[in-house]
């Protein structure tokens, strides 16, 4: 069974849903992992309201709950969105397949991806998914976020690695910066990882005739002046606020430490959105998964991390 007929298989047994998408290493290629690393197919599961589809899928799949997830669903739904507004479920077997589950409501998604509140959903829709099913503000909102996600990556990007690998590499690192996972949870050539096994794909997502120009050896020259004033505009609230407060709104008259400025306080922001997101989505796992499945999967990952291939 291919991957896309197992997760349609899986999901016609869950309440109705507005998007559907496929990420991470078990629907993806990533270099460096094993067969055996890639069994569980990790899914977003999008929809209007969180409880409800909460409620009607302990009706429909009890199984997927434990006693303390039990307990929290039956909370208030601003519980729900404490942190990163997803709550994930791991270990769900259909077949012979084993599936994690992180839903989220739609507007909670498009406000992520629209104005990186979190950064946590932003960071994982810059990398090579799989959309089985969306709507089309969902397209629009991926759209704006991997374009904005390109544009914070040319601004920095190092002087001496102008290249479209150096870009995506950028591109792919964004939501790693900060997270506390990073430290000891995750493969430390995951970014390398990623941008090798999804390569192609990730150029394709990526090439541009508007902020950058590639030569034939695969360099690039990039087009500050359409960046600053782009990112004036539409970039995220927050990114235009690091804009508007630096000395100059004049690309022309914009120095090397004017760059190295913006720079620096463009990875605070993405550090800091990574660090608070990572950290509280790992504890509210604790309640949505169980403390059995949180603790399984914690060292599960820490396992694949420090494996040697």
């Amino acid at each position: 069974m291919d991957i896309t007929k197992e997760i349609l298989d899986f999901t016609e047994t869950l309440p109705p849903t507005v998007g559907v998408i496929g990420y991470g290493s078990g629907v993806k290629p990533q270099a460096g992992y094993k067969e055996q690393d890639q069994r569980q197919i990790d899914l977003f599961i999008i929809v209007q309201d969180l409880k409800r589809w909460h409620d009607e899928n302990q009706i429909l799949n009890p199984n997927h709950y434990t006693f303390t997830s039990r307990l929290f669903f039956e909370l208030p739904t601003k519980f729900q969105h404490i942190g990163t507004d997803i709550c994930y479920i791991p270990y769900l077997k259909n077949h012979n397949s084993i599936f994690k589950i992180g839903i989220i409501e739609e507007q909670d998604l498009l406000n992520d991806l629209n104005e990186w509140t979190t950064f946590f959903l932003a960071g994982r829709f810059q990398k090579d998914i799989l959309v089985l099913k969306c709507d089309e503000k969902i397209k629009e909102a991926m759209e704006r976020n991997r374009k904005n996600a390109m544009i914070i990556s040319l601004i920095l990007l190092d002087e001496n690695h102008l290249n479209i690998k150096d870009l995506i590499t950028q591109i792919v690192s964004l939501s790693y910066m900060g997270d506390p996972r990073m430290h000891f949870a995750e493969n430390p050539q995951k970014i390398q990882n990623i941008v090798l096994g999804s390569y192609e794909e990730l150029k394709k997502m990526y090439l541009d005739d508007t902020f950058y120009l590639v030569y034939n050896d695969d360099s690039i020259e990039i087009d500050y002046a359409e960046i600053f004033d782009y990112g004036l505009q539409e970039m995220p609230s927050g990114i235009q606020e690091i804009f508007k407060n630096m000395d100059t709104l004049d690309v022309n008259l914009l120095s090397k430490k004017d760059l190295l400025q913006l720079r620096k306080s463009l990875l605070e922001f993405l550090t800091e959105r990574n660090r608070k997101s990572g950290t509280l989505q790992a504890m509210k796992g604790i309640l949505t998964a169980g403390p059995v499945k949180s603790m399984k999967y914690g060292l599960e990952k820490i396992k694949k991390a420090h494996r040697k291939s």
